[in-house]
């Protein structure tokens, strides 16, 4: 009996594609680079949003502490420091060029304080504000359980 045997070429080793290799790399390298170029803008915004949001919420801080401390005192002393108002050390050294502005009205809706915080950032980017409304003059301290009313709000490029 006679033996079948595979024909010359198909019994040696596969040869080598020669290039393959170097396709294969090629094509990784394009993938790689592509996703490195989609997620490094991404967490460039990622890390201002971030800033952003801290900044905000330093600015939120130092209005709230600075409207706590004006509800706190009488009309004589709210009046002087109204008019030495500042932005705290540590807040302006985060927010830079940090200012803060004052308003006061007496009308239908009670005696209230509006305090501004402006800071640089980006293009546009309107002031914070908060109001607190102050009770009225009384021969007695207020009680600690009744803190004023406050309203926080970001103005809107519609207020202007």
């Amino acid at each position: 009996m006679k033996q079948l045997r595979a024909p010359e070429s198909l019994r040696k080793w596969p040869r080598l594609r020669q290039g393959s290799t170097a396709t294969e790399v090629l094509v990784a390298a394009t993938l790689l680079l592509s996703l490195i170029g989609a997620v490094i803008p991404t967490t460039v915004r990622t890390a201002k949003i971030w800033r952003d949001t801290r900044h905000f919420q330093i600015a939120t801080n130092e209005l709230s502490n600075q409207l706590e401390v004006l509800s706190s005192l009488n009309e004589a002393e709210r009046a002087t420091a109204l008019n030495q108002l500042t932005v705290s050390e540590p807040t302006s050294k985060i927010l830079m060029g940090a200012t803060i502005a004052s308003e006061t009205a007496n009308d239908s809706d009670g005696n209230r304080i509006t305090l501004t915080l402006n800071w640089e950032r980006t293009p546009n980017a309107n002031p914070l504000k908060i109001t607190g409304w102050l009770k009225a003059a009384s021969s007695s301290p207020p009680a600690p359980e009744e803190p004023a009313n406050v309203a926080l709000e970001e103005t809107s490029d519609e207020a202007k």
